[in-house]
């Protein structure tokens, strides 16, 4: 379902724009070079990145002349307008999660460790596809189940959804978890999930993560866990950090570590996750996102620690709710007063309650916003460029 409202308004005037740069510093370094080639660069500040942008130009030729003689690094020409427009672009996807059950598909179970949404369901024979919730680099920002183990750890007490592998059974509400790890007869708390642990502490590696662990502490033991079973445990000076597919890869310092170095090999290893809200028991596939936009058809209030920059300015948006019957995913397209200018987060649960949702949950926004469907994006990411993300959520 594609949706568009009100009438866009024409851009006032032209930016020429770069990519989206996670790095602050790394943005100001960039505008800094532009501006000794004596161009106006000025860093600008999105909800969780930053943009390096040029002007503004009165004339699209006189931005789209300055683009084509700036040697690096990749720019594009984007509408600049002080005065937000009204025109608003929605595209909805729904479907039966009971016969076609959605998924969580990363981009390292494909290749690398962040890919466009095109690339990550183009390669896991998805029928839709939309992005997934929060990151800072290539780190996953938030609680993340694939296939029932976890591969990220929660991010406070933000709100989640949840589903079983068949699709029979879908769970909102509050996301943090604590997981578990039991070698043989002894149980050990997990300090991290796809992170290096502290000193003492045991960090858990998955593969949907990682191929091979980079920035591994030099002072820890590792154990590879696969089919349930201790099958080497060694030294991560002698290591090279391999997570293999049929299991896991455990690195444990300090104290922790040391008990390593006596487990045979054939010890059972298991991981338990112990969740805050009950409802997310027995689910195969948990993300944790925020905030909550509505539950049980009501508007929620809690800003779930987001600040105003994200709260309360218009963005592109992305949500994933449910009406009962189907899942849907929903993008709103933004930054485009000509095309669509975007919603604050009450104006998004506004959207998702017109829908007929009774459950929804926001998404990361921005330039992650998009929806894949058959063999294309259908939505229009701000500056026309696709984000690449660390997982998707695809059917």
């Amino acid at each position: 379902m594609l949706s568009r409202e009100n009438v866009g308004t024409p851009p006032s005037e032209w930016a020429v724009q770069s990519r989206e740069i996670g790095d602050p510093e790394e943005a100001e370094r960039i505008a800094g070079n532009l501006r000794g080639l004596g161009l106006p660069a000025m860093t600008h500040a999105l909800e969780w990145s930053w943009v390096v942008r040029i002007g503004p130009f009165q004339h699209y030729l006189e931005a789209w002349d300055t683009m084509m003689k700036i040697p690096s690094p990749e720019m594009t020409v984007v509408p600049f307008s002080q005065t937000p427009g009204r025109a608003l672009f929605v595209a909805a996807l729904g479907f039966d999660p009971a016969r076609r059950p959605p998924r969580i598909v990363t981009a390292a179970s494909i290749s690398g460790r962040r890919l466009p949404l095109d690339m990550i369901a183009g390669n896991s024979g998805a029928e839709g596809a939309i992005n997934g919730g929060f990151f800072s680099g290539v780190r996953i920002v938030g609680s993340l189940v694939i296939n029932s183990f976890p591969a990220s750890g929660p991010y406070g007490d933000r709100s989640a959804m949840g589903w079983s592998s068949n699709g029979s059974r879908l769970h909102f509400g509050r996301g943090d978890f604590r997981t578990r790890l039991s070698i043989g007869d002894r149980d050990f708390p997990v300090s991290t999930i796809n992170s290096a642990p502290p000193q003492g502490g045991i960090g858990l590696f998955t593969p949907d993560v990682w191929t091979f662990v980079t920035g591994a502490p030099s002072d820890a033991w590792e154990m590879t866990v696969k089919n349930g079973a201790v099958a080497g445990v060694r030294h991560s000076a002698a290591s090279n950090h391999f997570v293999t597919r049929e299991g896991y890869l455990v690195i444990a310092r300090g104290i922790s570590g040391q008990y390593l170095q006596g487990i045979e090999k054939g010890t059972p290893v298991s991981v338990r996750t112990e969740w805050t809200d009950q409802g997310f028991n027995g689910l195969d596939f948990v993300l944790q996102a925020g905030p909550m936009l509505l539950r049980d058809g009501s508007a929620v209030s809690n800003a779930e620690g987001f600040g105003a920059r994200t709260l309360s300015v218009p963005h592109p948006r992305s949500f994933i709710g449910t009406d009962g019957k189907l899942v849907w995913f929903v993008v709103v397209d933004g930054r485009d007063p000509w095309h669509s200018n975007g919603l604050t987060i009450s104006e998004t649960a506004r959207i998702a309650r017109q829908m007929g949702l009774e459950n929804a949950l926001n998404l990361d926004g921005g330039g992650s916003s998009s929806i894949w469907w058959r063999g294309r994006i259908v939505t229009s990411p701000p500056g026309g460029a696709i984000r690449p993300v660390p997982y998707a959520v695809v059917f």
